[in-house]
């Protein structure tokens, strides 16, 4: 991840607005809002395949799943993206069509026709923004320069993003380093990084700002990593953590959203990889985007693994 640096669009430059909605019906009662602590541009066109459908916002992994998933397949690499400057920091949208990363100082974003596809050439957003994460309507995306989270949003998905504003987060120092947001589905929680060291929680009060929940420590508070990413249900997180200088992806899970999270262990792929992080979901679970490096000295690629029913 990158030192907090300003950022600025790639094209174009439309007025900043903040990620705020208020709560609506399916918002209410949101993941760990009872369990506490004390304590842009390019004109972002999409091939006409129609307009997007919401993500799927009710369906998730275990307790919430029509079914339970298997283990993920043999990773295979988004080859069609990745070049000699290595990328990272994947998010993919609810249907599968757009996605982003970063390749060097720039954040970027491909589509493509159709999930059987690849991603066309892809076209770079923001510069020195990192770890962008798409909400499933595809109208907020979060990001961080390093320090802080930022939005930027659209009217919809292919009308252009708008400089991002930082998101405040209530309860939390402004001094406190924060990175890798991930939203979750239903857009009423913000995972969060704190100094890549543990994860944290905010979620949307009634205003549609977010507030601090509280910090899962049952995962760890020395992680030398984060970054997570959830998907329906909350039941499953996925977060790289570092040990002895080797950065690998963890998995915990849950029964219900107001319980903590197992203790972590490591995500078992089908191939050796000699660093793995910055994951990132579908909606449903069932496939996993990630970047990492076959062997020390490599580059940093973007992989993506499948699962089905059992």
């Amino acid at each position: 991840m990158r030192p907090a640096v300003a950022f600025s669009l790639i094209l174009g430059l439309l007025p900043a607005a903040a990620c705020v909605r208020a709560l609506g019906p399916g918002l209410a009662g949101s993941a760990d809002s009872g369990d506490t602590d004390d304590g842009p541009g390019g004109d972002g066109r999409r091939p006409s395949e129609g307009p997007r459908a919401e993500g799927p916002r009710a369906e998730g992994l275990r307790g919430d799943a029509p079914c339970t998933l298997g283990a993920f397949g043999p990773p295979q690499p988004v080859a069609e993206l990745n070049t000699t400057s290595g990328e990272l920091a994947p998010s993919i949208s609810a249907d599968g069509l757009e996605i982003f990363y970063t390749r060097g100082p720039n954040l970027w974003r491909a589509i493509r026709a159709s999930t059987a596809s690849t991603f066309f050439p892809s076209a770079p957003l923001f510069t020195d923004l990192d770890s962008p994460s798409i909400s499933s309507d595809g109208l907020e995306l979060y990001v961080d320069d390093g320090s802080r989270v930022l939005c930027s949003v659209r009217s919809n998905p292919s009308a252009p993003f708008v400089q991002p504003a930082v998101v405040p987060i209530v309860g939390l120092a402004s001094s406190v380093k924060l990175l890798g947001p991930c939203l979750s589905v239903d857009g009423s929680t913000l995972y969060l990084t704190l100094d890549k060291q543990a994860i944290a929680v905010a979620t949307r009060d009634k205003t549609g700002g977010f507030v601090y929940q509280r910090t899962l420590s049952e995962l760890g508070t020395s992680l030398g990593g984060g970054f997570p990413a959830v998907a329906a249900g909350e039941l499953e997180i996925y977060f790289e953590r570092s040990v002895s200088g080797n950065t690998s992806l963890h998995v915990a899970s849950r029964a219900s959203r107001d319980q903590p999270f197992s203790p972590p262990q490591p995500l078992a792929l089908a191939k050796p990889f000699a660093q793995s992080y910055d994951p990132a979901l579908s909606p449903d679970g069932s496939t996993l985007y990630f970047a990492a490096r076959l062997a020390a000295g490599d580059k940093d690629h973007l992989w993506v693994a499948t699962r089905s029913c059992q």
